[in-house]
């Protein structure tokens, strides 16, 4: 097998995480544009009293435009996740609560372990019985 056939996978596998990468970026762009619209779309259809509008789109596609609502409680910003917590638990509902960790934070924690000690005595018994601690290895692109 010739050198140039040999890296046909990897010019492949390059060119589908440049594709990808170009992907998101327009999606980010239609997403965008769509947030700018919807306000107007949403108040032009509450103020006609219209809840479900049918169009035909440039490329011919029959599409329903409606509006869509639901009842949500969200925390202000004045309190924090912990305090909806307690909050939650002293009013008997505990059972909308979680207890748990950040992956993310409990990851970057044991790099500092291993780094500073290899051979993993630095992470406490427990955890070590309980963690699957590995070195995550992935193929990676950049424009060169």
């Amino acid at each position: 097998m010739s050198l140039s056939k040999a890296l046909d996978p990897f010019r492949d596998f390059a060119a589908l995480r440049l594709k990808r990468t170009d992907l998101k970026a327009q999606l980010d762009e239609v997403n965008g544009q769509l947030s700018a619209m919807e306000e107007s779309i949403r108040n032009t259809m509450i103020d006609a009293g219209i809840g479900s509008q049918r169009v035909t789109t440039a490329d011919g596609h029959e599409v329903n435009v409606h509006l869509w609502s639901q009842t949500r409680g969200r925390r202000k910003d004045e309190y924090t996740k912990d305090q909806i917590a307690v909050a939650l638990r002293e009013c008997g509902l505990a059972d909308l609560t979680s207890f748990g960790y950040e992956w993310n934070t409990l990851d970057s924690w044991v790099r500092e372990q291993v780094k500073h000690d290899p051979t993993l005595a630095t992470i406490p018994e427990p955890l070590r019985d309980m963690l699957d601690i590995y070195t995550h290895v992935e193929a990676r692109t950049r424009k060169a």
